[in-house]
């Protein structure tokens, strides 16, 4: 909503809304990433639950997928 309508507010410059345009869109991003991180978190607490999680654990795994994911999303708001 606040990404879309920037172009309309008549008393920024282009440059201005340009920025605020990409800081926003970094923003979500940065949300985006700690929904998935927080959702990763929770599969594995779930999976910890299970008899057999002590005989094979996930939580590398799971670290190394959110590592790569933390990685892909610094790039893109880089």
């Amino acid at each position: 909503m606040v990404r879309t309508g920037m172009p309309y507010l008549p008393l920024l410059g282009e440059g201005v809304t340009v920025l605020l345009q990409r800081l926003v869109a970094a923003a979500m991003l940065v949300v985006v990433a700690s929904a998935v991180g927080a959702f990763l978190g929770a599969l594995g607490d779930l999976y910890a639950l299970q008899p057999h999680a002590s005989v094979r654990p996930i939580k590398g795994y799971l670290e190394a997928t959110l590592l790569v994911f933390y990685v892909l999303v610094t790039i893109v708001v880089v």
